[in-house]
């Protein structure tokens, strides 16, 4: 892997990076769930047959999101205050 700057703008090395991926669930109107659930299973599969990253699995992901309360798709969009200010990377942190 190689390292580049941050988004603070410093170099970061490669060991120091996360080596753990979760892939979110794409959020959809109501009438196509289905496609953004297969969606999600496709991205998975192909960073899983891709990457060298340890991938979480998705029923890990949906438990986790259930547990956390991060399951409404009001909240995704932003359209909710509280969530809207919750950082992704708090978000991911959250996952583990």
């Amino acid at each position: 892997m190689i390292a580049g700057p941050s988004p603070s703008g410093e170099r970061v090395a490669p060991e120091t990076l996360p080596r753990t991926v979760a892939v979110l669930p794409f959020v959809s109107e109501p009438d196509k769930e289905e496609q953004a659930r297969v969606m999600t299973r496709m991205l998975h599969g192909a960073m899983g047959a891709t990457s060298s990253f340890e991938l979480v699995r998705p029923y890990v992901v949906d438990e986790r999101l259930v547990r956390l309360g991060l399951t409404d798709p009001k909240g995704a969009r932003g359209e909710e205050p509280d969530r809207a200010r919750t950082a992704p990377e708090r978000r991911g942190s959250r996952l583990r």
